[in-house]
């Protein structure tokens, strides 16, 4: 599971586009590059009929590493 220091902490290496810290459950912090520098959120991957499916959950500082787990685990 990822604390809060290593949220805090993570950063998009060189030559990486995307970069997905797994916290369990299928709850992943993403970090990718975007028009204005990086952009970091919240993903929830699932299988759903046989098909890999990801929600984005929401904005990182916007929602925490609490709701991000509270609104995956709903």
């Amino acid at each position: 599971m990822l604390s809060d220091a290593q949220i805090r902490k993570a950063s998009l290496p060189d030559g990486k586009k995307v970069l997905r810290l797994h916290d369990g459950g299928g709850l992943y912090f993403r970090i990718r590059r975007g028009a204005r520098g990086l952009l970091r959120d919240w993903v929830f991957r699932f299988t759903y009929a046989g098909k890999r499916r990801e929600v984005r959950i929401g904005p990182y500082p916007e929602v925490s590493l609490r709701e991000a787990r509270a609104r995956a685990a709903e």
